[in-house]
């Protein structure tokens, strides 16, 4: 997947993704030597503290076997869920980062606040098509992911350019047979 169409983990957490196949790596980021096969996430964050993460990779749906490499860097804090896919995914943000031959990793965010985003890359170096889930570990996380309170704000926008059109008249749909 690509940074900006990062998949959100509100309410998701816990949940198989399946993982990318047959990209190239993008060149090292943080720890990581190469970025094989990324697929992103992005997680808001609802209440202060320190977030602690499991994640694992596996062939499997149901994640009775993790044998899939798991490296991944989180990326942050930023104040937009993808506004810094354009520049800011660099080495500076890096809060957490692991490259080593694992099943499993455990990343942790410390100091998490109110109103931040999180990026997580996770690659896929073997190019086996599989699946990946992120959970919370329960106990040891004070702080909160969650979305409620986001805003989504959706527009007509009939040419593409970015600006809200407005109806005059009314809307005709026409089934194209014709």
């Amino acid at each position: 997947s690509v940074c900006s169409q990062a998949n959100s983990l509100c309410s998701s957490l816990g949940i198989p993704f399946p993982n990318t196949t047959n990209l190239p790596s993008t060149g090292a980021l943080g720890c990581l030597g190469s970025t094989p096969n990324p697929t992103w996430f992005v997680m808001p964050i609802s209440q202060s503290g320190t977030i602690n993460l499991m994640i694992q990779q596996s062939n499997d749906i149901n994640f009775s076997l993790n044998n899939l490499d798991v490296d991944y860097v989180v990326l942050g804090p930023y104040t937009h869920p993808t506004t810094p896919c354009n520049g800011q995914i660099n080495s500076n943000y890096v809060v957490s980062c692991s490259y080593v031959s694992s099943n499993v990793e455990y990343p942790v965010i410390n100091n998490a606040q109110p109103g931040q985003y999180y990026l997580i890359m996770v690659t896929n170096y073997s190019n086996q098509p599989g699946y990946i889930k992120i959970t919370e570990i329960s106990g040891s996380t004070t702080g909160g992911i969650n979305c409620s309170g986001l805003r989504l704000n959706a527009f007509l926008d009939m040419n593409n350019n970015g600006i809200t059109n407005s109806l005059t008249g009314g809307l005709a749909i026409s089934s194209g047979t014709g």
